[in-house]
């Protein structure tokens, strides 16, 4: 999916750090009363001046609104379609599909100018556009088909590489 988006940065929640002594804990240095921060730890080449920036819920309200959004609710499992009089299972009917504009599907932030909007936040001097902040909730980026995949991809390329030294062993060998 290409966005058109000039510059993109991806940044997550974060406890506060505050001052610790010398023999402190390992979480010693987290503000666990103080608000969350944003810390940026990703950004594409155009906005690098981005990286490692933290900005807290007064700096950025626009930014840290999107992560005031309530948990997404489960879905109930769909049940199965009950079995008819004679033993065989029925079909269920068919759901109908109604595709939605993305703005309205997932949860998120849109400033149509950014420079017009008070509430925003700048590091460097604002350009002309649109600023859009989308939540990303997760887990775990681990998932069973992913571990799957990976050891799929392993054995593929762990025997790739031993057919190609065999051939290069007997080429060497014939010359």
């Amino acid at each position: 999916m290409n966005t058109k988006a000039t510059g993109v940065y991806v940044g997550k929640l974060v406890h506060q750090k505050k001052a610790i002594a010398e023999d402190a804990g390992v979480d010693d240095d987290l503000d666990l009363e103080a608000p969350k921060v944003i810390q940026f730890t990703h950004a594409t080449t155009s906005h690098a001046h981005m990286l490692n920036v933290v900005l807290t819920p007064e700096q950025a309200p626009i930014s840290h609104s999107v992560f005031n959004f309530a948990e997404p609710e489960a879905q109930p499992p769909a049940e199965d379609a009950p079995p008819a009089e004679d033993g065989e299972v029925k079909e269920a009917a068919p759901v109908e599909v109604v595709e939605k504009d993305i703005l309205e599907t997932y949860k998120h932030v849109y400033v149509s100018e950014v420079v017009r909007e008070p509430k925003m936040w700048f590091k460097t001097v604002p350009r002309l556009g649109a600023f859009m902040s989308v939540p990303l909730i997760y887990d775990s980026c681990l998932s069973d088909a992913a571990l799957d995949a990976a050891i799929e991809n392993h054995q593929s390329v762990t025997a790739q590489n031993e057919k190609h030294r065999k051939e290069l062993e007997a080429h060497e060998q014939e010359q």
